[in-house]
């Protein structure tokens, strides 16, 4: 969404998964839609749509526009232009004929936006095509007689600046934590062989992780398969495990047994950053953790893959605006928790990052275990 004036043009943009209600959309990135649209103070006079015209616009995409839309204020569909990139999909077709083709879902949308809307060809280089989006912006302007589009951004912008807060406090407990641990690595027991568990219900990013983690496409990425798939590699020179269960009741007790006496296995708890963490995915995660026996805490780490979702948030943002659930779960995890950009699988400075923090995790753990023999 693009926010413009005469005379000069101030921009914020924010988007969301077209198959994502609000409701499955994370907390942060709904605080985002909206305070991104009080950036453009006073407010902008615009906004524009993205809509992709080589893809179908279906009714789950025409809900998800809807309700992240009117996050911002019941009226802001008064100064929405619906803009169609791609347009040299569409070849012959004109772009009336692609609306009425398309069905309902994208004509209730365009007709809410009062009929307003525009394409762009992504291919040409040509200034008309953006001197006459200009246009209807500045005729949209007139229509509103040039007021904005205002929301009360106060009451969000103080809730955003104590979750900041909270997050630096989060990353210098988190920090300390870790000199902590390092001081004791190679003074305690280290593992011969390391068996990573990934753990999560479907559609978190399971696999790309496991991927990422192994640094080669081992897993299949959107299959779910029936049984537990298990692949192994070395890094950093060392023997690493990684299984991939199709899900929480697939794992039992057993399941945490080591092939070895010198081995050990560590759960990773796959959190996507891209969606919401509700209560119903923390009491499903608490639950199967748990039946895995109380001592399962001391071995289990969040890790989040899709960081680069993030952008410039940081996670202990991400984990203080999602609220009460991740933050219970974080914490249940004794506050230990790793970010993957999956999308750069060849950088292994954050798997090496990852192995540390569990090298740090297996000390915590042993020296409780040493502790309670004393």
């Amino acid at each position: 969404m693009h926010g413009g004036s005469r005379g000069c043009c101030r921009k914020t943009s924010h988007c969301w998964w077209m198959n994502y209600f609000s409701q499955d959309s994370p907390v942060f990135h709904r605080q985002e839609i909206v305070c991104s649209v009080s950036l453009c103070f006073p407010g902008p006079h615009t906004l524009l749509l993205m809509v992709r015209v080589d893809r179908s616009f279906t009714e789950t995409y025409r809900r998800a526009v809807q309700e992240h839309l009117e996050l911002i204020t019941d009226t802001v569909w008064a100064h929405i232009i619906v803009l169609f990139n791609f347009g040299d999909w569409l070849g012959d077709t004109t772009i009336e004929q692609h609306i009425e083709s398309e069905g309902e879902a994208l004509q209730w949308l365009v007709e809410k936006c009062g009929n307003r809307y525009h394409v762009l060809n992504n291919r040409s280089n040509s200034g008309f095509q953006v001197t006459e989006l200009m246009r209807k912006i500045e005729e949209l302007m007139s229509c509103n007689s040039s007021c904005y589009c205002k929301i009360e951004g106060g009451i969000l912008q103080e809730k955003r600046r104590e979750e900041q807060k909270r997050a630096g406090e989060r990353l210098t407990r988190r920090q300390k934590q870790r000199e902590t641990d390092r001081s004791l690595l190679g003074e305690l027991y280290c593992p011969s062989e390391l068996r990573i568990m990934l753990l999560s219900g479907r559609n978190t990013g399971r696999s790309s992780a496991g991927n990422t983690i192994l640094g080669r496409e081992h897993f299949k990425v959107g299959c779910h398969a029936t049984d537990c798939v298990e692949g192994q590699g070395k890094v950093r020179g060392e023997t690493v495990t990684v299984l991939d269960p199709p899900g929480w009741l697939s794992v039992g007790p057993g399941s945490l047994m080591s092939p070895s006496a010198s081995g050990v296995t560590v759960v990773l708890v796959v959190v996507n950053v891209s969606s919401s963490f509700s209560h119903t995915v923390w009491r499903t995660a608490e639950k199967h953790l748990e039946a895995l026996g109380e001592k399962v805490w001391n071995i289990t780490m969040v890790l989040f893959p899709f960081g680069d979702w993030l952008g410039d948030t940081t996670l202990e943002q991400r984990i203080e605006s999602e609220g009460e659930p991740l933050q219970r779960l974080v914490e249940k995890c004794g506050n230990r928790y790793h970010v993957l950009d999956s999308k750069n699988q060849g950088t292994g400075a954050q798997v090496t990052d990852l192995l540390q923090k569990i090298e740090e995790m297996l000390v915590e753990e042993r020296l409780e275990v040493l502790q309670r023999r004393e």
